[in-house]
């Protein structure tokens, strides 16, 4: 499985991707600029891409329009096929609690243990 996280909420996840036996590790990456057509992804993501069994985007951006659309693009213009596609987001910026960022991160959906069940799952359907 693949995980493309945008910017600084890459460091969210990476403990908890270091502590997975390497079996279940996925390919983490993170994209710091947008759009992708001026700052093009790695070959070797692209690569990745093209065998991944599964693709999780993460980002604290609304579901259209950021990181998420523009990759879903570029996979259809490079006729990548990705089996299993994730794609979290800030379902929302205002909640009825305020707390911590990982707090708000649980309510968008794009805490740890979210992205981890996605993780876990992609591996039990290999």
């Amino acid at each position: 499985m693949v995980v493309i996280v945008a910017g600084p909420l890459v460091g969210t996840y990476i403990s908890a991707f270091q502590n997975l036996p390497e079996t279940m590790r996925p390919n983490l990456w993170v994209v710091t600029e947008l759009p992708l057509q001026q700052n093009p992804l790695p070959a070797r993501l692209i690569k990745q891409l093209s065998v991944a069994t599964g693709l999780c985007i993460v980002e604290e951006h609304v579901r259209h329009g950021g990181l998420a659309s523009e990759l879903a693009l570029l996979l259809i213009e490079k006729k990548l096929t990705i089996t299993t596609f994730h794609h979290l987001y800030a379902r929302a910026h205002h909640y009825a609690s305020y707390g911590s960022q990982n707090f708000l991160r649980r309510q968008a959906g794009i805490d740890v243990e979210t992205v981890m069940s996605i993780i876990a799952s992609n591996v039990s359907n290999d």
